[in-house]
Parts: structure tokens; sequence; C-alpha cells
């Protein structure tokens, strides 16, 4: 079977949680502990319309699928996360 991805590439990850929960040094946590070079990681937040929730989007270079897959376990395994896409 042939990847959907050429690696190393750009990749996207978007996670949601609750405004009040420290969703974003989560998700800088984890990708530090996982990402050869922390300082290419690019962060962006948006709250939600009726303000309870808050998601942050993180782009950064990718080396492999088990990477990736990692990453997605221990964000969608962290109890403050909602959603990890």
């Amino acid at each position: 079977m042939q990847d959907l991805f050429e690696f190393p590439c750009v990749f996207p990850i978007k996670v949601m949680g609750s405004k009040t929960a420290p969703i974003k040094n989560i998700v800088q946590a984890v990708l530090a502990e996982n990402i050869a070079d922390p300082s290419s990681i690019f962060l962006c937040e948006r709250e939600s319309t009726g303000g309870n929730y808050l998601s942050i989007t993180a782009k950064f270079t990718a080396d492999s699928k088990e990477q990736l897959d990692k990453i997605y376990r221990a964000l969608s395994s962290h109890p403050e996360i909602k959603a990890v896409l």
C-alpha cells in the first residue's frame, strides 16, 4: 500500500478542548516531545462562537507516519482533549 503523504511534509493537526483547559500547553508539550525541531511548530488558536471551546491548529514538519500516529495517540488520549483531527 502506498502512503498518502511523502515524508517529510508540513502537516496540520487540529485539537479541540474546553476553553478553561490548558489546551495550547498540552499541544506544545506533546509536539515538543515528538518533533526534532520544536521551533518549527506554528500554532493558531480559535475560540468557539459560544466561547466555551478552544481549537488549536498546529502545523509542523512530520517525518513519518509512525511519528504522526504517536502524536495523535498522545493527544487523543489526554483527558483535557475533546477531539483531534
